[in-house]
């Protein structure tokens, strides 16, 4: 009758039933099982056999007859475990699965239990959010802090030929007549503006979507009819309204009376998002006649070699 008396002493000094809530430590608990402490270590859950591969300590939830989860720690030998996070509705314990996996090294997996990396997924990932900007063909790059985002990759046009319109160019090294392209091969993310789609009548760009390193290169073929040489300027410009100017990259050259010549020009060159980029070319004077394009030959290229 004293022992019984003790014992129930003790957990009268030790526990506080209220409500059917059982509280260690916590005068009015507010749960089933309430523990308070000030010491960190507040529950131990101990398995006594010895450790071993495939020994566990688990903590299940139940929701009804559904097992919903649990948080297990799994021997992988006589001094290693890894942590394992389950989920999964199942009627019994076997039926979790171990979603998330830590071992003793610090390697995490998800859908994998021996993750060979930091971080090893088995599946698929993606990645999503504030200012991670997520679209098609991006590529995921970093700050000099190693801050993550999205970067558009998927970025190049190419267009072939000459608008009948843009036949003729005028003849000064002053004005720099600006190339129509006829065709539109492809354009991978919808950036080359065509003439009749720019509501301001110029159009024959490329709208620079992000900054970063682009490659262009193009080619323009005409006659000259005149009598005597003539020199001509082929470029690559910043297009400002009806202006492609100022200059990106130019070549030189002449061209005799009755020839059909072709200029090319390539050039890797930084570009800023929100550039327009125009290819255009200028003669010298009209007292040598006249510069005329033809289709053949005649193209405007433009790819993102990497963003910054």
């Amino acid at each position: 009758m004293k022992k019984l008396t003790t014992l129930m002493a003790f957990f009268l000094a030790n526990h506080c039933m209220y409500a059917q809530n059982v509280g260690i430590g916590a005068t009015a608990p507010n749960m089933k099982l309430h523990v308070s402490s000030p010491d960190t270590t507040l529950l131990q859950l101990d398995n006594s056999t010895m450790l071993a591969n495939k020994s566990s300590v688990g903590l299940y939830l139940k929701n009804g007859n559904w097992f919903t989860g649990a948080l297990k720690t799994i021997g992988t030998g006589i001094n290693s475990s890894r942590l394992g996070l389950f989920t999964y509705a199942a009627l019994n314990q076997s039926g979790l699965i171990e979603r998330m996996t830590i071992l003793d090294n610090g390697n995490t997996g998800i859908n994998n239990t021996s993750p060979q990396a930091t971080l090893d997924i088995h599946g698929s990932l993606k990645i999503s959010g504030a200012n991670t900007n997520p679209t098609d063909g991006a590529v995921l790059t970093s700050d000099m802090y190693g801050n993550a985002t999205w970067k558009r990759s998927k970025i190049a046009c190419s267009v072939t030929g000459v608008e009948p319109t843009n036949m003729g160019l005028a003849n000064s090294l002053v004005y720099h007549n600006r190339i129509h392209f006829l065709t539109e091969s492809y354009d991978y993310g919808g950036s080359y503006v065509k003439k009749n789609i720019d509501s301001s009548g110029y159009g024959s760009y490329f709208l620079v979507p992000v900054s970063g390193v682009y490659h262009i290169d193009a080619a323009v073929s005409f006659v000259h009819s005149g009598p005597d040489w003539v020199r001509y300027i082929l470029g690559i410009y910043l297009s400002q309204n009806s202006i492609p100017y100022p200059a990106v990259r130019e070549v030189y050259n002449s061209i005799g009376p009755g020839y059909v010549a072709s200029a090319t020009i390539n050039a890797d060159v930084h570009l800023t998002a929100g550039q327009r980029i125009c290819i255009a070319i200028a003669q010298s004077n009209s007292s040598n006649g006249t510069l005329a394009l033809t289709s053949d030959y005649t193209y405007f290229n433009c790819h993102l070699l990497f963003p910054n």
